[in-house]
């Protein structure tokens, strides 16, 4: 009986030291698997450009990560809204949105439908926009749809750039990188989206500004979980700051841990990161072309926000809130605010 056992455990144990193996050849040869860099001060990813995934297209020295299936994202066209009295029936006051006003009009699109579909194709205030998000890199962004004489309709590519969305307009087939809203690649290579000034905060903050917002709808006829509170927070969901991008990334900058939330801004050319936990000690002001710009921690929104100051007058200021590493790698020069005083290039 002892010597049944004892071969047993052994067969057991031999199962268990192969099955460990697999594990470990599956990790070395998934190119989707980051490996960690021997950085004492920060985990990062190790990455030799160009030669770690000879099969992959490489746009410069970034390859192109293979993302979801193509059409397994669907990107949304002709979007339905609700009214906030009835979006607040399945919305809780802590579920993240991204909100957009432009003249009269105020929309907010909850982050729970925006992780299914990344790229809502919308009008606003008589303006044709693309309200996209990126959960891979935390970051909401929107843009005018209108390049030239060509009004774009956009879906989600099959391809992913330095762990961020890439988008692709349907016109010409061109790819786009979310933050920087630039073509990377196709017959509009070079050429830029207009940004839109957008927020993403909590529903408790965009409803206290703004009780006549529409809310984008969760009947847009596709069978998604959006009941699901997993993604109503794109941000309590990393709370492992020191966690690695979904993908491996090029340009990772250690000096700041991978998902650390930080408000990215360009003033007059020069892209700025600020960084929340040094805004949550106190607000940035920027004085640039005779206004002064603002930045600061909104406690009940959950999320840095920005603004133009002018007298007694505020407006929108362009900002998009996302991981470091994500502005970082589309923005290599851009400086970070810590506290101290910085002066936009003017």
């Amino acid at each position: 009986m002892s010597l049944g056992l004892r071969r047993s455990g052994t067969i057991a144990a031999a199962a268990l030291v192969l099955a460990l193996s697999f594990v470990v050849w599956r990790i070395n040869h998934n190119p989707a698997v980051v490996r960690a860099s021997t950085s004492p001060s920060l985990i990062g990813p190790t990455i030799s450009p160009n030669r770690e995934f000879p099969t992959l297209e490489y746009l410069g020295d970034v390859p192109l990560f293979p993302g979801r299936p193509g059409n397994s994202i669907s990107a949304l066209r002709n979007p339905a809204y609700v009214n906030a009295s009835t979006a607040s029936r399945w919305l809780k006051p802590g579920d993240f949105v991204v909100g957009i006003q432009i003249g009269a009009e105020v929309r907010a699109y909850p982050a729970k439908i925006l992780n299914y579909h990344e790229i809502v194709n919308d009008q606003v205030g008589g303006r044709d926009l693309a309200v996209t998000y990126c959960p891979l890199a935390g970051s909401a962004c929107a843009f005018s749809r209108k390049v030239g004489e060509r009004l774009l309709s956009f879906v989600v590519a099959d391809v992913v750039y330095e762990s961020t969305l890439v988008m692709k307009d349907r016109t010409t087939g061109s790819l786009w990188h979310q933050l920087r809203g630039e073509a990377l690649k196709g017959p509009l290579k070079g050429q830029k989206l207009v940004s839109i000034p957008s927020t993403i905060c909590t529903w408790q903050a965009w409803r206290d500004q703004h009780s006549d917002s529409l809310v984008l709808s969760y009947l847009t006829g596709y069978t998604n979980n959006y009941a699901s509170n997993y993604w109503s927070n794109p941000y309590a969901i990393n709370t492992n700051i020191f966690s690695l991008p979904g993908y491996p990334v090029v340009h990772m900058d250690e000096s700041h841990p991978p998902k650390e939330v930080v408000l990215g801004v360009i003033l007059n050319g020069r892209t700025i990161a600020f960084p929340t936990r040094a805004l949550q000690e106190r607000e940035a002001r920027i004085e640039c072309d005779r206004r002064t710009f603002v930045a600061r921690y909104d406690s009940v929104g959950k999320c840095p926000v920005a603004y133009w100051e002018e007298g007694d007058t505020r407006s929108a200021a362009n900002g998009t809130v996302c991981f470091w590493f994500a502005w970082k790698a589309a923005f290599q020069d851009s400086a970070v605010w810590n506290g101290g005083t910085l002066r936009a290039a003017m």
